[in-house]
């Protein structure tokens, strides 16, 4: 798997690769008595305001499933959090 993380680029209006990490799972022929795998991110993955993640066989792109995915704020102090508040 290649996984992109993106951030806001004020200079450019918009959002910009700034992370790369390849992750290399077991594969699960037929898709019978497949594990979930644990994957962690390099903790240098923070301030992200986007995500790519792309599934590859072979170099050949393919389709994938995601059991769950949990994320925390970059910036969790309260200051933050009520500016997030007031965004929405």
């Amino acid at each position: 798997m290649q996984v992109t993380g993106y951030v806001w680029q004020a200079s450019s209006g918009g959002e910009v690769p700034a992370f790369h990490q390849n992750i290399t799972l077991p594969a699960c022929p037929g898709y019978k008595d497949c594990k979930l795998q644990k994957v962690e991110f390099a903790r240098s993955m923070v301030g992200l305001s986007g995500i790519q993640i792309q599934a590859f066989v072979k170099n050949e792109q393919r389709m994938w499933y995601m059991d769950d995915l949990a994320m925390g704020w970059y910036n969790n102090t309260c200051a933050a959090g009520l500016l997030r508040l007031k965004s929405r």
